[in-house]
Order: C-alpha cells, then structure tokens, then sequence
C-alpha cells in the first residue's frame, strides 16, 4: 500500500527488501534495496541490506568497491562523519 502511494519510498522499499531477505527471494529483496539506496542516500539499513546480498552472491571483491564509493558519496555529500553514526546505529542500535 505505502509503495502505491510512493513508489520511491525508502523506508517502504526498505522494510519489502528485508521481508524478501527473511523470505530467502534475494532476487526480488535486491531490487527493493536498490530502489530504497536510490532514493536516500543516508537509508544505512538498506545499504547493509543491500552489502549482505552482494556478499551472498558471492562478489565479495565487489564490495570493497561499493563501500569505497560510498564512503566517497558521502563524504562530500552527508558528511562522513554522521554518516558513518547512522551506519554504526543501524548495525548496533541505538
């Protein structure tokens, strides 16, 4: 319902992307992710989501490269260091 609303909801792309992981439909859970990066770039809990599903395919070598790249977008676009609080949030809580 809340993607009818708004197809490019975070959070909603989010929480359906996570549902897909629990339902082991890494295939459409990766896509929910995406759409959820695309649209906030500071969304830490899709980005890990998103980081454990390309370890999962094995592209491990990939990953050093999406997190370079997302340390360098969000350096000069959120600050690193909030940033990397919201990340360390998602990851350990509050």
């Amino acid at each position: 319902a809340a993607l009818q609303l708004d197809p490019k909801s975070s959070m909603a792309n989010t929480t359906l992307g996570t549902v897909k992981m629990r339902q082991r439909k890494f295939d459409e859970a990766k896509q929910y992710l995406e759409l959820a990066i695309s649209d906030d770039i500071s969304n830490a809990k899709a980005y890990y989501n998103y980081a454990y599903l390309l370890s999962r395919e094995g592209a491990d070598e990939f990953l050093d490269l999406f997190f370079d790249d997302l340390k360098l977008r969000h350096a000069k676009e959120a600050g690193s260091r909030k940033f990397w609080a919201n990340v360390l949030e998602a990851w350990f809580g509050p």
